[in-house]
């Protein structure tokens, strides 16, 4: 070797510093680490090398560390990377006391812009980006979205959104109640059931002039039967065949008939029993 230091014992040492000797480099071999230490005027800065006793690689802060995390950088033989810790727990990971951090990626020169990845209090994750925010998946694959293991949402492949159902059928597929609101005003659809909560008046509306309304039910696999319609030219209501005015399950009824095979009339029920027909 063209340079060959040896010493049976003690501290082996190169040592580089300027003529007053308050500034120098040392490069030295101590308690079975080796290591180059920079020190000025007097005080060692920073020391880069072997951590003791073992086979990690640090950039260690010696003096001035006022977050009390000297370990700005550190490697362990297993390849775990470290940045103000000396054990990382992870490929990377990031260690700051008290305060907020993060991960800044910024693109200069055309289009620049920055998106960061920050850690909050108690864990909360911040992703912001100066522009559009986008998720991508695999062509084939879903997008999914867990709270604490269990899953809370999810898109398909083929662009159904579910939420509470791990297997969308429509564009939005929901297990369990919506709740709609404004301001004070709210509605809720579950299981078959529109239900308006809130006291005042309540409006099934189509929000494009003079287009009918229609209630259907399905009769057959494949149509559907307009049952009432609202028809907003002649500000008409038309119901198909039969209208009966009464109790649920009560004996008073008034039926009103037309139609198609049906003919009109008017027909009033009554709990003795007797019948007035009117008809044409």
């Amino acid at each position: 070797a063209a340079l060959h230091l040896q010493k049976t014992s003690g501290t082996a040492l190169v040592k580089l510093e300027n003529t007053n000797g308050t500034t120098q480099l040392d490069i030295r071999h101590t308690n079975g680490y080796g290591a180059v230490h920079y020190i000025h005027q007097g005080t060692e800065k920073w020391r880069v090398g072997q951590t003791a006793q073992s086979d990690h690689f640090s950039v260690y802060q010696s003096s001035s560390v006022s977050d009390g995390l000297p370990y700005r950088l550190f490697i362990q033989n297993n390849g775990e990377v470290g940045i103000n810790t000396s054990d990382p727990t992870n490929t990377l990971h990031l260690l700051r006391n008290n305060v907020n951090h993060g991960i800044t990626l910024q693109r200069a020169g055309t289009n620049s812009g920055t998106a960061t990845i920050n850690v909050t209090s108690f864990g909360a994750l911040d992703l912001t980006a100066a522009n559009n925010f986008n998720i991508t998946s695999g062509g084939s694959q879903q997008i999914i979205f867990n709270r604490g293991g269990t899953e809370v949402a999810r898109f398909n492949t083929s662009g159904n959104c579910g939420i509470g159902s791990d297997a969308p059928g429509q564009k939005l597929d929901v297990a369990g109640t919506i709740l709609t609101r404004s301001t004070s005003n709210t509605a809720t659809f579950s299981h078959n059931v529109l239900q308006f909560q809130t006291s005042g008046g309540a409006h099934i509306d189509h929000g494009t002039i003079n287009q009918n309304l229609n209630f259907r039910v399905s009769k057959s696999s494949t149509a559907d039967t307009n049952m009432m319609q609202i028809v907003a030219a002649s500000e008409q209501t038309k119901f198909r065949k039969y209208v009966t005015v009464g109790l649920q399950g009560g004996a008073d009824t008034a039926q009103l008939g037309g139609g198609s095979g049906v003919g009109s009339y008017l027909q009033l029920n009554y709990a003795s029993g007797g019948i007035v027909t009117t008809g044409t």
